[in-house]
């Protein structure tokens, strides 16, 4: 086990049950405590990314590994328990005390030494022997159809290390390299098309402000598979600077009414009354009225949702801004 992190002066961890697979053999890496077992633990810090973690992990042990998905969060007061599946692509286990490859079958038949490794298993493996969850990214080898799809998009092999930002049942987001060049993949499932789209039509108003959407298509199962172009620059940390820049979005879509029309419209009073449920009766009065005083001018009655989020809103060495 390692351990790493406090937030605020109290400590908040993600603990990472590491269910590491080989999906060619069904096969896990455990420990054995007497007749128990126990799934590699590792613990970061809540706004860390578990991902890497998992990865270096395992590649320290002589298992190169892709990410499956980070599935079944638990909270408890002190942070959150995740089951991270992570399949194993090539390498072997070097000679370690205790580690060793179990059969998924075999440990089903055991008790686990801590409840929820063995609730959890229990869970991802009842319906075959591959452990999965509902959703169309939650199962072992999506990645591949990934990658593949990705392929036939540029006409260019994908480097098999790829970078995933977000690995969940019905969301993942990932970094491919193809090349040479980064391009970016965002699959989502059921009722998330509307993302691309309005990112697809702000792009063709200010091209400059948004990533190219190389490809879009809405699959046989429900999800909608996602392909955008990298965009340089490194994570904004100015707000005014990024204030500015979406100002200038929304005064570019006042006067492009056909490209807007792709946009979802506001409900301005509900929103006020959201925004207002968050403030005191000074500061929510003060909003009304600067809400009011907008409304009252020449502009769109559309709203752009946006996740500003400094990860997500890059600066290049020119000063662009880029929402991603």
């Amino acid at each position: 086990m390692s351990g790493e992190g406090r937030s605020h002066g109290r400590t908040m961890q993600q603990v990472l049950h590491l269910l590491i697979v080989d999906p060619r053999t069904s096969e896990a890496v455990t420990a054995s405590y007497g007749s128990r077992w126990l799934l590699p633990i590792l613990t970061c810090g809540e706004r860390v990314r578990a991902d890497p973690k998992a990865l270096l992990w395992a590649a320290s042990r002589g298992v190169e590994c892709e990410i499956v998905g980070q599935w079944l969060g638990r909270a408890e007061s002190s942070g959150t328990d995740w089951l991270m599946a992570m399949s194993a692509v090539s390498g072997s286990l070097r000679s370690c005390a205790q580690l060793d490859w179990t059969p998924l079958e075999q440990l089903n038949s055991r008790a686990a030494l801590v409840e929820y490794q063995g609730w959890t298993l229990a869970k991802v493996t009842e319906r075959g022997s591959l452990p999965s969850r509902p959703g169309p990214f939650g199962r072992f080898g999506w990645t591949d159809e990934v990658k593949r799809w990705i392929e036939a998009v540029i006409g260019t092999p994908v480097n098999r290390l790829i970078r995933q930002f977000r690995s969940t049942p019905h969301e993942v987001v990932l970094r491919a390299t193809a090349g040479g060049a980064n391009v970016f993949f965002k699959g989502m499932g059921r009722g998330r098309e509307l993302e691309p789209r309005v990112t697809t039509a702000l792009a063709s108003i200010v091209p400059e402000a948004f990533p190219w959407t190389m490809a879009l298509e809405e699959r046989d199962n429900g999800s909608t598979w996602w392909l955008t172009e990298g965009c340089p620059g490194v994570p904004a940390i100015d707000a005014a600077v990024v204030a500015r820049a979406l100002a200038a979005v929304q005064q570019r879509l006042t006067g492009a009414a056909e490209t807007a029309r792709h946009l979802p419209l506001l409900d301005l009073e509900a929103a006020v009354a959201w925004g207002a449920s968050f403030l005191d009766e000074g500061h929510a009065e003060c909003m009304c009225q600067h809400v009011q005083r907008a409304a009252c001018g020449d502009s769109a009655s559309t709203w752009i949702p946006l996740d500003l989020h400094p990860t997500n809103v890059l600066v290049d060495d020119a000063g662009t801004v880029r929402f991603i």
